[in-house]
């Protein structure tokens, strides 16, 4: 039987070549995903290990002023050594953008457990080490000049130039936001500390410190405890509180990343079943001898189901041998990226893997095997009887509403994975449910937009004369080979193409809604701020100068207030809120009309929808301030589109006395933004010059790029889109397998058309046209599915705020669906050249049939 089986193999190579190649991907990838899960898993307290510093406890306090809580803290007799982490904000400038990030001192030796990708700690004050997330967005390396920026010192801050002399990660497990934006200077930044902000409490920032050799852990806890407010957090502690941020991070991943995985395993059950078919038809001789000796329709069965079973788990296995050793290779090359310190030495996928790996594997191998021996073993080398007619549409309406459930969930599944920061438990109300049954709708009209428009071109084909498609029409018994053979194919193809485009829209639309919260954020360039409390703000002497300077394109004064309001529609008490104030006519001319900016209207508070949730507003909406005489005023609410409330400047004068300027926003010129650092230093220095005896500061804005970098790690995209990809590729093929130049259910018809005199010019190129048209059938129906999905998924499933945020890739689309037809002209171009090597066109002629 074995030699029954591989005596074929051999003979006829070329046809198990591409279900050999699709199986053998597919469990490496399977194989190297559950591989690397478990990696992350066998990291996990390793990292949390690897985060902890030699102090023997962290302790904070939120009731004394930093600087007294330290100080009593240096002074106890159980402590050896203390060091206060507790940083000040500045900003890093280079000419490629800017970043607000926390500047601590260089911790001593022993608390140190940065792990420096290049470079080392800062040894002068000219010197600074920054995250490399930070670096690349920044685009900068070691020995790179930075502006550096601290505004909080002294009456108008300090700017220096510095150098950069490390760059440092820490684990790439660790989700922390804040971790992101640290940096380190050479400078004493204690002493800068204890002069600021040394009167706030330390709070979240803490101190670690050491005991004495000879002083018990209980003893010196207690001694620390002894001072009022102050919590104590062990190494044990610290450890435990670690691992569980890191174990959730891993599990967040988890989801996303088992999801994935069966891609790869649809991808091969497409290409495994329909070129599982095309194997078992080129033995139907065969099987015709062993039924004439007596063979039943279940020895065929079985003999069929052998013939894919044992070549599919030699490549099965061929592929965990060759995931296993790319697995090696590619935790060779982990070791260079920042933050492998935190990452386990060791990689070692268990038996556990490669069970689950084979499992997966080996149940799409027997669905696409037993589908295709039960197709072989029944008509024509059997009499089988067709099931009834209300089994028969019991049967298509089974099919039908299972491949909506699944094209809809893995529709919802790569929008979710594309943007990895939704979680599904807050889909609560009705519109989450009514926008899944929209989608899957969506899904139902694609499937049936895609099966008339097959048929019409089928249709156009035979009103054209075009040669294949005649005969294909002529004859009812043909019309199988695309509307059974080739249809689960050609909807894979549908939904790989729908996924992409989602893939892509969630990805860029993600993208801009970071370009579209840095604008909000900070929609300056510089900004020049009064001291917090200052009861005069920014005089109009500053704003005129900062108007006057060369290269300033436009400026807006902002003033902040804090007022107190009252909710007529729900039992909270007064609250008070953070106020902006802008003039209208100064906003309209600041902002452009692209920006989608909160222009204030006179009795009109835009209110983010955070604040509205949290008060129980809607749009539409009154809300009553209390102004300094105890009035009350009453204004209407309308949606914000920044993070901000903002008002008009004079509706603030109703509520509040003698408001002042209490900031600045300032934009440069386009020709400014090439070298921005540079201005900001020139800026900065005029502006103090000119005004040296006011009290102000300047600062800088947060780019798009540093933001970006504040995301989790954006490993889902590409690994995604990969496997996508290869599904697509794969359906793609065994779509173009049952159409393609010289397909076995052609050949008569090919040989028929030679015989009448057509010209081979012509025949290729209907066979070229009929792939082509199916294809971009597929291509134009999936991206069309995916670009009307997306204003669901984004907007309810997603749970995006602004609507501007959606962003449709036209260009990248475009791209994809250009390479999807090269790929199909190739395919088609080569394959038709490769066969009239094989069987010259003289010699179709010439064929004898058994």
């Amino acid at each position: 039987m074995l030699a029954f089986v591989f005596e074929h193999v051999v003979a006829y190579w070329r046809l198990y070549l591409v279900p050999i190649i699709v199986t053998l991907v597919s469990t490496m990838f399977i194989f190297l995903g559950l591989a690397a899960q478990e990696y992350a898993d066998q990291s996990a307290s390793y990292s949390a290990q690897a985060l902890l510093t030699s102090a023997d406890v962290n302790v904070h306090n939120s009731d004394l002023p930093g600087r007294d809580f330290l100080t009593q803290v240096e002074q106890l007799p159980t402590v050896n050594e203390a060091y206060s982490a507790t940083p000040l904000w500045g900003s890093v400038m280079s000419s490629s953008g800017s970043a607000q990030v926390k500047i601590g001192s260089i911790p001593p030796k022993s608390f140190r457990n940065e792990d420096f990708y290049k470079g080392s700690y800062p040894t002068n004050p000219d010197e600074i080490a920054l995250p490399v997330a930070i670096a690349r967005a920044l685009d900068i390396t070691v020995g790179d000049r930075l502006i550096l920026t601290i505004p909080c010192l002294n009456t108008h801050g300090i700017t220096k130039e510095v150098v950069v002399r490390g760059l440092y990660s820490y684990s790439p497990l660790n989700e922390s936001f804040d971790s992101l934006f640290n940096a380190i200077s050479g400078m004493d930044m204690r002493d800068l500390w204890e002069k600021t902000a040394g009167q706030q409490p330390i709070a979240k920032s803490v101190i670690r410190v050491t005991k004495q050799e000879n002083v018990g852990i209980e003893e010196f806890k207690d001694s620390l405890l002894d001072i009022p407010g102050t919590v104590v957090v062990t190494r044990e502690q610290a450890y435990e509180q670690h691992l569980r941020h890191i174990n959730a991070y891993i599990s967040n991943l988890r989801g996303a990343g088992h999801g994935i995985l069966l891609l790869p395993a649809l991808g091969s059950l497409s290409a495994l079943y329909f070129a599982g078919r095309k194997i078992l038809h080129s033995r139907t001789g065969d099987y015709r001898i062993l039924i004439s000796l007596g063979a039943t329709q279940s020895h065929i069965f079985l003999l069929a189901l052998l013939q894919l079973l044992l070549v599919g788990i030699l490549s099965i296995t061929a592929g965990m041998l060759v995931g296993h050793i790319l697995g090696k290779l590619l935790h060779l090359l982990i070791q260079f990226i920042p933050g492998y310190h935190f990452l386990s030495p060791y990689y070692r996928p268990s038996a556990f893997a490669g069970i689950q790996t084979m499992l997966i594997m080996l149940t799409t191998l027997c669905l696409a095997a037993i589908s295709g021996a039960w197709h072989t073993a029944g008509s024509p080398l059997f009499l089988v009887r067709p099931p009834a007619k209300k089994t028969q549409i019991f049967i298509r309406a089974t099919r039908w509403f299972a491949g909506i459930v699944l094209m809809t969930t893995l529709l919802v599944f790569s929008a979710l994975a594309s943007r990895h920061v939704q979680n599904i438990d807050s889909w609560s109300s009705y519109t989450d449910a009514l926008a899944l049954l929209g989608v899957a709708l969506l899904v139902f009209g694609s499937l049936v937009a895609h099966l008339y428009a097959t048929r019409l071109f089928r249709r156009l084909l035979t009103r054209t004369q075009n040669p294949l498609a005649l005969f294909l029409s002529a004859n009812p018994g043909t019309k199988p080979d695309v509307f059974h053979h080739a249809l689960f194919s050609s909807r894979l193809v549908v939904l790989g193409v729908a996924m992409l485009v989602i893939v892509l829209t969630t990805y860029s639309s993600s993208s801009y809604s970071v370009n579209h919260s840095a604008n909000k954020v900070s929609p300056y360039d510089i900004t020049v701020t009064a001291d917090e409390n200052s009861p005069s703000g920014i005089s109009d002497s500053v704003i005129s100068t900062i108007s006057s300077y060369p290269g300033v394109d436009s400026f807006l004064p902002v003033t902040h207030a804090t007022l107190s309001l009252t909710n007529r529609y729900t039992d909270l008490e007064s609250t008070d809120m953070r106020v902006r104030a802008v003039d209208p006519d100064q906003a309209q001319a600041y902002f452009s009309p692209s920006e989608h900016a909160d222009i204030p209207v006179p009795g009109t508070i835009f209110v983010p929808r955070d604040v509205m949730s949290h008060l129980g507003l809607t749009a539409g909406d009154s809300l009553e301030f209390m102004a300094d005489d105890g009035s009350l005023v009453l204004f209407s609410v309308k949606t914000a589109s920044s993070p901000w409330v903002v008002m008009d400047l004079s509706d603030l004068g109703l509520l509040s006395s003698a408001p002042v300027v209490d900031e600045v926003w300032v934009r440069a010129t386009e020709s400014q933004h090439s070298d921005l650092s540079k201005y900001f230093v020139k800026f900065r220095s005029s502006l103090i010059s000119k005004q040296l005896s006011e009290p102000f500061r300047v600062d800088t804005g947060v780019s798009y790029d540093v933001l970006t970098s504040a995301e989790r790690a954006n490993w889902i995209i590409p690994l995604l889109s990969l496997l996508i990809f290869y599904g697509l590729i794969a359906s793609l093929i065994a779509q173009l397998a049952t159409t393609t130049y010289h397909h076995e259910h052609h050949r008569d018809n090919t040989r028929l058309l030679l015989s009448l005199g057509v010209s081979t010019t012509r025949l290729e190129r209907s066979y070229i046209i009929e792939n082509l048209g199916y294809v971009c059938i597929h291509i134009i129906i999936g991206a069309l599915l995916g670009l009307s999905s997306m204003p669901l998924l984004w907007f309810y499933l997603l749970g995006s705020h602004y609507h501007e945020d959606l962003f449709i890739p036209f260009i990248s689309i475009g791209m994809l669906v250009g390479l999807l037809l090269f790929f199909t002209l190739a395919f088609v171009f080569i394959r038709t050249n490769y066969q009239r090597r094989i069987i010259p066109y003289d010699k179709y002629l010439d064929v004898t049939y058994p």
